[in-house]
């Protein structure tokens, strides 16, 4: 499964377990942080790193945006794809700030299944 490696950073363990599965079952390979700062250490850390990156937006430690910032900072990294997903409504301007730091897409986890969320890492890792 060599390059079929997914960064979850989510901090729901009910999320984790739901989209660890999903991504599984269609041949990724999952590694997760329940933290900003969590997803920094691991992304720093020599090795394979993901095909692209989920991010949540709100965690304890360092929030999404943040933790973005940093990736995007990251010249070993700053080329993967992240795909933002947020429970925040539209209109609080955090999907378009994701965006403007660098995010891929930014979707609200309650509007796409899990599926949809793998055709879209397909799309873009195709």
């Amino acid at each position: 499964m060599e390059g079929k490696k997914v960064l979850l950073v989510e901090d729901d363990p009910l999320m984790i377990r739901l989209y660890e599965r999903a991504l599984t079952l269609n041949g990724f390979e999952v590694e997760h942080a329940m933290t900003g700062v969590e997803a920094i250490q691991k992304l720093s850390a020599p090795g394979t790193k993901p095909l692209v990156i989920l991010l949540d937006l709100m965690m304890p430690e360092m929030n999404g945006l943040d933790a973005l910032k940093r990736i995007k900072q990251m010249p070993e990294v700053k080329d993967i794809p992240v795909i933002v997903l947020t429970n925040l409504s539209m209109g609080d301007g955090s999907e378009n700030e994701a965006l403007k730091i660098g995010a891929t897409l930014s979707l609200i986890k309650s509007q796409h299944t899990p599926k949809e969320i793998i055709e879209k890492i397909k799309e873009l890792t195709t």
